[in-house]
């Protein structure tokens, strides 16, 4: 008995032995954690949020709102920082000639101001929005060109009716180039705009046609903008329409120009044979 007692208590012992050893060896074997070998996570960068006005003098009210009261007007240079919070229904603003359909957004400004600004007169930096003032003597489309015809010879205007349609034909001359602007307006169901670049013997090399149809769709409750210009040089033509939900006379000003993604297609050019 005394032999399977001792027996016992010197396995026991042994088996504790053991268990210290291999606890002293995995704390040896385990490295020891250092900033050289932590695994880095990237943090998810924050979304930018911070705007620039694009149009001159952005004014910033306190809602959301072209009634709004103005608290503060700021430069395309001053950074506007959007909050996460914008008004709950769009708005339709025309801004230099084209049509936004955008929220109000609640932003700060920098000297700690918070406020409302509307959606379509700013974008983030880089982004690609906006164009240049347009005025009856001043333009630049996109595919047709930039123009001042005060730089031009005024060939005179030529007026026009027929029915509830009244036209007015404007001609400009300059470098062997004829500009013709002719504008039709037919009342409250729309308005039509041609631009023609042509040479001395009236042969096209642009043509631009923009449109404003109210009054389509089924109840009658939509608008439709078209823009088409065709480059005769290159045979190519170009296309985008937009549709609204505001007649142009509940508008801040008429749209020129339509707010939309370019389609470019080939252009069918018609020839004459030489005998006609």
């Amino acid at each position: 008995m005394k032999f399977n007692s001792l027996t016992l208590k010197l396995c026991t012992l042994f088996i504790l032995f053991s268990l210290i050893s291999c606890e002293e060896k995995t704390k040896q074997e385990t490295p020891k954690t250092t900033p050289e070998t932590t695994s880095e996570t990237t943090e998810t960068p924050k979304e930018n949020n911070t705007y620039y006005a694009w149009v001159d003098n952005i004014n910033v009210r306190n809602a959301s709102n072209t009634k709004g009261k103005v608290i503060g007007t700021y430069s395309s240079s001053d950074p506007l920082e959007f909050t996460g919070t914008k008004s709950d229904a769009k708005d339709i603003i025309v801004l230099r000639g084209v049509a936004y359909d955008e929220n109000w957004l609640k932003i700060t400004t920098t000297d700690n101001k918070e406020g409302w600004v509307f959606g379509g007169a700013v974008k983030k930096e880089g982004d690609k929005k906006g164009n240049g003032i347009i005025t009856k003597d001043v333009f630049d489309f996109p595919y047709f060109g930039n123009f001042d015809v005060t730089k031009w010879t005024d060939l005179g205007v030529v007026k026009s009716e027929a029915g509830d349609a009244e036209t007015s034909t404007f001609r400009y001359m300059k470098n062997n180039q004829i500009l013709e602007i002719e504008k039709t307006d037919v009342g409250e169901y729309g308005y039509y705009y041609t631009y023609k670049l042509m040479d001395t013997k009236n042969k096209l090399q642009k043509e631009r046609k923009f449109s404003f149809q109210a009054n389509m769709g089924d109840n009658g409750d939509l608008m439709e903008l078209t823009e088409i210009v065709k480059d005769f040089s290159t045979k190519k033509e170009y296309s985008r329409k937009q549709m609204l939900t505001k007649h142009f006379m509940q508008l801040n000003s008429r749209p020129e120009m339509v707010n939309g993604v370019w389609k470019e297609s080939g252009l069918e050019i018609e020839t004459k044979s030489a005998s006609e």
